[in-house]
Parts: structure tokens; C-alpha cells; sequence
């Protein structure tokens, strides 16, 4: 019987997306296996109901609990995987006595405060080991978490389809933000003679949904997918932001395009720039730019293979079970 417990404290939804979550049903997978995991979730709603779906063991925070109230003698570790940190909160955490362990602190609050720390994102594919004041922390695309099925998608260069995917994640920015996208891009893009994919997540309304269907184009539309490995697999080409579908667009090897949205993903994507991977488009009001940019990549062979090689120095693998271990190591250390 599993008597050691593990807090997961994470949050998404429909305005942060459902990375966080995605991430922490695949870790549970391997953590049950020793441990009683509890994941706490705050600020959205809905990524407390759709988190109810995929599994058990859930709280909701309220504005007035606090998390260290939730600690009893059974918890060996918690582990934060949102971007909302707070000091004072790791501070009467750490009184705790308790591991602490960060996923993806981009602000480094953490660093004075957590037994390990891991960044798989915001920093390309630049790998980086350092010392903290009371563990380690790990840095790299190497400790990208992807579902465990992603393997049985990997296809050769060769088999990739004349196509291109639209993906920027679980929800939108701003209330139609996807349906500008669309009428920004899709005049260009059909003009090439692509097959055009949008995949829409569950934080996307259906009023978006309808609005794009109404304006009857040639585009295939994946609505609330939990896999799309099958579609990023047999793309050529992907637009996404700088999050979560980057790295799988390169593990896949497709040409990449970054649409810059959010802060920590604009980073990222000047990380991915900065070692020639994708290309970032032009302001989606800047109509002749948008036009030069497609003209100057979609069909220029030589491009499009020098991608699909730097691609794979991206990423290569899932790294699910390195975290795993990782975790697992910094908990039973004494």
C-alpha cells in the first residue's frame, strides 16, 4: 500500500492553457507507482474540471486555503508546476521540512528554496547543470515531458505530406485571437497548394469554432484532440507558439513557424532563433511582410531540409522517465 504522498500543485485552464496539466497526468502515471499523488490545482476552474475527468485525487484552492495547510506527516514532496509562484509560500513550505521540487520556474523564485528544479523549456535546446543553495537544477529540451505514446508517431522525413498545421494551444490569448490568425495566414497558405490543419483546444470557445467554420475554407479542423501526434507526424510545416508544440514540432522534424504570444514563450522562441531553429512571422498585420516570409520559406528546398536536420538536435526523445527519475532520486535522498 502507497502511504508516502506527493502534493502536485499545478494550474491551467482555458486562459494558460492545458500544458501543466497534460504534463502532470503523464508524470502521475509513474509516481503512483510509489507514491500517493494529490494534485492541487487554483485559478481556473476549468482546468479543475478537466483535470476531474482524466483522474483522481484533486482539490481545488481557494483564495482563503492555503497550501501548507494541506501538508500532514505523509507528504514527502511537493512539486510546483505553474507558473504562478509565490516566496512567501515556499518559504513556509520549506519550514515544512519537506522536498521541495520545481517545474519550469522561469522567474527563478525558487532557486533559494527547492531540492531540484528542472526547466525543460525556455532555453532551446541549450542543456545546463548547476548547483542551487539546496539541490540542483536542470535545464534542457532533453527533459521535455511528452505522452508516453509519442514514439509509435515518429516517421521518416521522407513520408511527410505536403501539409501545414495551425496549433497555438489549449486556449487563446485573447477572445479571437485564433479567428485572426486564420484570416491573417489562410489567403497566403492556400495559395501553395497545402493541406491546412487547425488544431483548436478545449480552452477555445465553441463561438470561435463557429465563427472559423463559418467562413467555409479549405481547412480541417481538430477540435479538444488528446493526441495530435498523428497530425504533427505527417506535417511538413507547423505554427505555434514557443510553449509545448515547438518541441514536439521538432521532434516530429517539421519546418517550424513561431507566432510570438506570450512572454515566457517569446523567450523560448529567441532561444529556438538563436540556434537557427523555425523562423518567427511577421506582425499578422503587416500583410506584404506575411506574403515575403511564406514566399522566401514554404517552397525553398534547401530551407526546409537544413530545418528538418537541425531539428533533431532539438529534441530526440521523450524525457519523461529522466524526470521521473530525477524526482524520484531527490525524494528518497536524505
Amino acid at each position: 500500500m502507497v502511504n508516502q504522498k506527493i502534493i502536485y500543485r499545478l494550474d491551467g485552464g482555458k486562459k494558460l492553457g492545458y500544458g501543466h496539466i497534460h504534463k502532470a497526468i503523464e508524470l502521475r502515471k509513474f509516481l503512483i507507482k510509489k507514491f500517493n499523488v494529490k494534485f492541487v490545482i487554483a485559478r481556473e476552474s476549468s482546468g479543475f474540471y478537466y483535470l476531474k475527468k482524466k483522474t483522481k485525487n484533486i482539490i481545488f484552492l481557494y483564495k482563503k486555503k492555503k497550501l501548507y495547510e494541506i501538508i500532514d506527516n505523509k507528504t514527502k514532496a511537493i512539486i510546483y508546476d505553474t507558473i504562478f509562484l509565490s516566496q512567501s509560500e515556499l518559504i513556509r513550505i520549506k519550514e515544512k521540512k519537506i522536498k521541495i521540487i520545481v517545474l519550469e520556474d522561469f522567474q527563478k523564485i525558487s532557486n533559494n528554496y527547492a531540492n531540484l528544479i528542472i526547466n525543460a523549456i525556455v532555453s532551446g535546446n541549450k542543456s545546463k547543470f548547476d548547483k542551487i543553495k539546496n539541490g540542483e537544477k536542470y535545464i534542457g529540451s532533453k527533459y521535455k515531458v511528452f505522452k508516453t505514446n509519442i514514439e509509435n508517431y515518429k516517421k521518416k522525413i521522407s513520408e511527410k505530406k505536403k501539409m501545414v498545421t495551425i496549433s497555438l494551444g489549449g486556449g487563446e490569448v485573447y477572445d479571437g485571437e485564433i479567428l485572426k490568425v486564420i484570416k491573417s495566414l489562410y489567403p497566403i497558405l492556400i495559395k501553395y497548394n497545402l493541406k491546412i490543419n487547425l488544431i483548436i483546444g478545449n480552452g477555445v470557445s465553441h463561438k470561435t469554432y463557429l465563427n472559423i467554420k463559418r467562413l467555409s475554407l479549405k481547412i480541417k479542423i481538430y477540435r479538444n484532440l488528446d493526441n495530435i501526434f498523428s497530425i504533427l507526424s505527417k506535417s511538413l510545416f507547423v505554427i505555434c507558439g514557443g510553449g509545448g508544440t515547438a518541441y514536439e514540432s521538432a521532434y516530429f522534424n517539421c519546418v517550424t513557424f513561431f507566432i510570438s504570444r506570450v512572454n515566457h514563450q517569446k523567450k523560448n522562441i529567441n532561444y529556438f532563433l538563436k540556434n537557427n531553429f523555425g523562423k518567427k512571422l511577421p506582425h499578422l498585420s503587416k500583410k506584404k511582410e506575411l506574403v515575403i516570409f511564406f514566399e522566401r520559406y514554404l517552397q525553398n528546398k534547401k530551407f526546409i531540409l537544413e530545418q528538418q536536420k537541425i531539428s533533431k538536435k532539438i529534441i530526440s526523445s521523450n524525457g519523461i522517465l529522466k524526470v521521473v527519475k530525477l524526482i524520484k532520486d531527490k525524494i528518497n535522498e536524505k
